[in-house]
């Protein structure tokens, strides 16, 4: 089990890695020019709630999504892929999209298939992964990992091997000083 929740851990940490240089070389992409096929912006609100006297407010969160087709080396090529952030809270329409439903896009060099309209990185990703990542690697380096919920049968098994073994070693030690005692006896 330990071993498997390593790996996990491993491939998060190394996800985040890949996202954070994928997000950064982004900056060295080819620009191009786009056309934005289709925008649509879902506000989610979550209302504010009384916390004895004093008022908590709510916030809310703007859910973006971007449909928009490019032409790279003669081809043409449709996607959604906004950038390497969450989906919401981007402002894609006050940053990116300019007038007459245009888009700069920038596109990998060597595939012209991936593309993104927004560059860098989104830091929230990639520290979630990175944190998640090392919180599972020392708590399976420390011993402190327990799996939940937890699995009785397998203690009870546990318990009843070690039982077993004791008893075989009890038996194998008295059958030791018998053929000791035996021997001794012969021997007089």
């Amino acid at each position: 089990m330990f071993n498997k929740t390593k790996q996990a851990a491993k491939i998060l940490i190394l996800s985040s890695l890949i996202q954070l240089l994928m997000g950064l070389s982004t900056y060295f992409w080819q620009e191009v020019s786009g056309e934005v096929i289709d925008y649509k912006n879902f506000k989610q609100s979550i209302p504010g709630t009384m916390v004895g006297r004093s008022h908590i407010g709510g916030y809310a969160n703007d859910w973006e999504s971007l449909n928009y087709r490019y032409t790279f080396n003669t081809k043409e090529y449709q996607s959604s892929f906004v950038g390497f952030y969450l989906p919401f809270n981007n402002h894609i329409a006050d940053e990116l999209v300019t007038n007459d439903d245009k888009v700069r896009v920038f596109v990998f060099p060597l595939f012209g298939a991936v593309s993104v309209v927004k560059q860098g990185v989104g830091y929230a990703l990639t520290l979630v992964l990175l944190g998640s990542g090392l919180s599972l690697l020392i708590l399976v380096s420390t011993g402190n990992w327990r799996t939940f919920p937890p699995n009785f049968e397998e203690e009870k098994q546990e318990k009843t091997k070690y039982v077993s073994l004791r008893k075989k070693n009890r038996r194998a030690i008295r059958e030791e000083r018998r053929a000791k005692n035996y021997k001794k006896r012969i021997q007089d």
